[in-house]
């Protein structure tokens, strides 16, 4: 005979026979219910303990230690039931043994309501068994005391109301957890999660038919008990058979889900992943390592990896490799040429992470490629053009600044030599062209400049500021007393490491430029010091006309003269340099207006790490 028949002939048997039993000792006939329940709770819970680190989420966790202490209040409940003898029974209407199985019910239907909370998050198994442990303390000095409603528990017509309205609020527990699990149907094998609804369905009905109040044998009270061991059953099939009898079924049921969303990454990354063991033979290999390197999967899988992708002149690394993998020592970060199928070099880039089984011994590497062929080409292209264009620009200033040089020298003999025969308009054109040169020399001096600052690699010294200080005030001294401005500076005997001409130029271009666009207001200027954290901060403050604030983001741009007087001289290159040297450093320069927005102040930062 089929299995399947065999179950279904056991049921109608199973029924008959505790019809019997009930019809004939209905005390016998509730304690094998009971019972029933009180094994299949404490099954599950031994079942849910002993696979709890095979689990990757915690419903069914929670679900056993929940079903712990359920068993253990329904075995109260059947050892105070009339006729058992063992825990005080209470009044004729037997209300010690209905208070146990009320509790027991809002236990299991709060329980089976609360669980799904715990199909992504971690549970915290001290902090549940306290909670459950206190709940049936309480329970137990209850019971101490002689009843679990001491004192006002109902009788009579108001039973009846207090038993209806108490089951139908189960039953409402039952149905909201029922919903909760349609919600997260995803989270669940399908014929698990039908097995759970099913069980809650019974439940609800054993509920609804538990609606007689005496305790002796009823159809209702019998009805009640089958369907609570149907109920039962199928918890036991949801959570023992399928949830830990098969756990790959559900336990692993996230993992198989991640593998694919992983699997998924895996071939479509722009990466090329490329698994390897102990031996250097491949293990995996994704799309784009094909695309890259030209060989399908099924090509180099059990093939060496370095001697597939390496040339044959740099082979001799690879025992170094394997050396450096099983001392777990594998670079993290290199870049190698390596071959296509078709002979091809690559240029690639790989990140490597050593890969362990269970019992943390190393068992491969994962090492994640990137073609960087084309980027290096480019990134060697555009050095070359910056070398070309700096060369060109080096030429181009030698160029102008000799006829300039020329123009300079010969202007003057004119002036000097036939100043007597030039008139007024002469005498002026002179100037002007004397002056125009001038002004040539002083832009091919300034690019040259920032080329060098640009291009030069700093030499660092330790470096006094009151020093810096000084230079930069004599040079600006004869300016300063003509002017007659008032000269500042902060007194410190600190030191910075920094390159020291490169500091000083950015210095004199900051008080230079603050006596070029200072204007008539201008009548102090301050050389400050201070740092921070990250950084030793040079300031030149003056109170000057100042700098728009739109303006101040953009006055360190190359050739940027934004607001400045027609008639002030000069390239639009110092704070350019400014900038430069800051990047030298390590550091950054601003501006923001100075004290009662009067002037600007222009902040220097060098770091303190150089």
């Amino acid at each position: 005979m089929p299995g399947n028949t065999k179950h279904l002939l056991i049921w109608p048997l199973l029924a008959i026979g505790l019809y019997l039993v009930a019809r004939t000792n209905y005390p016998l006939f509730h304690y094998l219910a009971e019972i029933f329940s009180v094994v299949i709770a404490g099954g599950i819970f031994m079942m849910a303990w002993s696979s709890r680190r095979m689990q990757w989420n915690h419903f069914l966790l929670f679900l056993g230690i929940a079903y712990l202490f359920v068993g253990v209040t329904d075995a109260l409940h059947t050892l105070s039931y009339k006729g058992m003898g063992v825990l005080p029974h209470g009044d004729d209407n037997g209300d010690l043994a209905y208070q146990l199985r009320l509790f027991a019910c809002y236990l299991e239907s709060v329980s089976l309501l609360v669980a799904p909370l715990f199909l992504r998050r971690r549970l915290w198994l001290t902090p549940v068994f306290a909670i459950y442990t206190l709940i049936v303390g309480l329970l137990f000095i209850c019971l101490l005391q002689g009843q679990f409603f001491p004192g006002w528990f109902p009788t009579g017509a108001e039973l009846v109301r207090f038993k209806w309205a108490n089951q139908i609020i189960i039953c409402l527990i039952f149905v909201a957890a029922a919903v909760v699990l349609l919600y997260r149907r995803k989270d669940f094998e399908p014929r698990l999660l039908h097995l759970l609804l099913w069980s809650l369905f019974l439940s609800i009905g054993a509920e609804l038919t538990f609606s007689d109040t005496s305790e002796g044998y009823s159809a209702a009270n019998l009805a009640g008990h089958l369907l609570k061991i149907g109920s039962g059953f199928l918890i036991y099939k949801a959570i023992i058979e399928i949830g830990l009898m098969r756990p790959y079924d559900l336990l692993f049921r996230d993992l198989k889900r991640n593998e694919e969303q992983y699997r998924d990454l895996y071939e479509i990354a722009p990466l090329a992943f490329v698994l390897w063991d102990r031996q250097c033979r491949i293990t995996d290999w994704n799309r784009r390592a094909e695309e890259m390197f030209g060989w399908r999967r099924e090509e180099v899988l059990g093939k060496n990896f370095f001697e597939l992708l390496v040339p044959e002149e740099e082979r001799g690394r690879v025992e170094d490799v394997i050396d450096s993998l099983l001392a777990r020592e594998l670079p993290g970060r290199g870049t190698r040429r390596n071959l296509t199928k078709q002979g091809k070099l690559l240029l690639c880039e790989w990140n490597n992470s050593i890969q362990y089984d269970r019992d943390g011994e190393v068992m491969g590497a994962l090492s994640l490629g990137l073609d960087i062929t084309e980027r290096q080409r480019a990134r060697e292209e555009l050095e070359k053009s910056a070398e070309q264009i700096k060369w060109f620009a080096y030429s181009i200033t030698h160029d102008l600044k000799t006829p300039a040089v020329t123009l300079l020298g010969l202007t003057r003999r004119l002036g000097d030599k036939y100043r007597e025969v030039l008139d007024e308009n002469g005498r002026r054109y002179c100037e002007h062209i004397l002056k125009g040169g001038e002004q040539i020399i002083a832009l091919v001096d300034k690019v040259n400049t920032f080329i060098r600052t640009k291009e030069a690699r700093p030499t660092i010294d330790s470096l006094a500021i009151s020093e810096l200080f000084r230079v930069v005030r004599e040079e600006f001294a004869p300016q300063v007393t003509a002017r007659r401005l008032n000269w500042l500076e902060t007194e410190t005997a600190a030191r910075i490491r920094g390159d020291r001409l490169a500091i000083l130029r950015a210095l004199r271009n900051l008080v230079d430029n603050a006596l070029k666009y200072g204007g008539p207001a201008l009548s102090e200027i301050e050389l400050g010091y201070d740092l921070n954290d990250r950084f030793h901060l040079l300031t030149v403050r003056d109170n000057g006309q100042g700098i728009d604030q739109q303006d101040m983001e953009q006055i360190f741009g190359m050739f940027i003269r934004k607001g400045c007087p027609k008639e002030v001289e000069g390239a639009g290159l110092g704070l350019a340099i400014v900038k430069e040297v800051a990047g030298l450093h390590q550091g950054r320069v601003w501006a923001h207006s100075g004290p009662d927005n009067k002037g600007v102040v222009f902040c220097l930062a060098i770091s303190r790490k150089l």
